[in-house]
């Protein structure tokens, strides 16, 4: 861990205690909004709650658990859970990596009660059948967004199993590989120059921003999805597995990449690419960008001199700025 002297930081660093309450305060608004944890149709488009966006929500509150501990917020998980019988949107043959999101947290809930086998059974299935489809011919993660929605889930399964009968870390390394280096006429996804990625082949080139202009598309969002997920797997992933030292770099040179692309309130823009591509601020790549920001520091990746100053002012706009 890294030990930071409060007075060497910005007068405007938060005190824990004010941290904690706003996290508490943002937890207690969504459940007061949805008191019932778990819904089949609630989502926009008759979605269930099994999938990416809740499974989001899950991530956050579970880490807010980690900290305070509230039996409150692992029943409202375990309720989330139950609903769906501890199943992703499709079952055990999914195709889809945003489901696996919602997989990921019911790891974390095995995790937090490991007599709880059952909490596993479906995502460990599905897991197990992308492992053994042959990747050559699968093109699942053909988004970014699947580093964040997909990659965790494979990372703990890796952690909780050892790896000791199945490839969990390899396996996933092969989705990301593509996805970075390999899909698309430009060979992948990743800007090895700018250090940042396009959402898919569409923005590859072209691309029409909001004022008629063609110019580079950084998704705001799209973006922050890699390098949370980044965090999330690095995370529980050993530093012995192969690749960690790729996934390290990259991590840092997205980090460095997104310092001059802040703005001067604290937020990101929706395109990190052309500001004036729907301008304004942008909460949800902004809280992202934040968390991985603070989970390099606080797990020593990134120094804090340089880094804390955009976590503090990343906070600060989530915080108390207008959205």
């Amino acid at each position: 861990d890294v030990t930071l002297t409060v007075s060497a930081m910005p007068a405007a660093l938060p005190s824990q205690a004010q941290i904690l309450s706003d996290m508490l305060l943002a937890n207690h608004y969504f459940t007061n909004e949805w008191p019932t944890a778990g819904c089949s149709t609630c989502l926009p488009g008759s979605h269930p709650s099994s999938i990416w966006t809740r499974a989001t929500y899950f991530e956050g509150s579970l880490a807010l658990w980690r900290l305070n501990h509230d039996p409150a917020i692992t029943n409202y998980a375990t309720q989330w859970g139950t609903f769906h019988n501890w199943t992703i949107r499709y079952g055990a043959t999914d195709t889809t990596p945003d489901d696996q999101c919602a997989g990921s947290e019911f790891i974390e809930l095995y995790q937090a009660n490991t007599t709880q086998t059952n909490r596993l059974t479906n995502i460990v299935a599905n897991l197990n059948y992308w492992m053994i489809t042959n990747k050559t011919t699968v093109d699942w993660w053909y988004y970014i967004d699947g580093v964040h929605m997909s990659m965790p889930a494979f990372a703990k399964m890796a952690a909780i199993s050892g790896n000791s009968n199945t490839n969990y870390a390899s396996s996933v390394y092969s989705y990301w590989h593509y996805v970075k280096s390999t899909i698309g006429p430009s060979n992948g996804l990743y800007n090895l120059t700018d250090h940042l990625w396009w959402r898919d082949t569409n923005y590859l080139s072209g691309y029409k921003a909001s004022d008629g202009t063609t110019e580079k598309c950084y998704w705001s969002r799209g973006n922050g999805w890699v390098f949370a997920g980044l965090a999330r797997a690095l995370d529980v992933l050993p530093a012995s597995d192969p690749h960690f030292p790729e996934y390290v770099q990259t991590f840092r040179e997205m980090a460095a990449a997104l310092l001059p692309v802040q703005r001067s309130d604290g937020f990101w823009n929706v395109n990190l690419g052309y500001a004036n591509d729907y301008p304004g601020p942008e909460s949800s790549g902004t809280a992202l960008f934040t968390y991985g920001l603070a989970w390099g520091i606080h797990h020593g990746y990134l120094d804090p001199a340089t880094y804390l100053p955009a976590v503090i002012n990343g906070w600060n706009a989530l915080a108390v700025g207008a959205l």
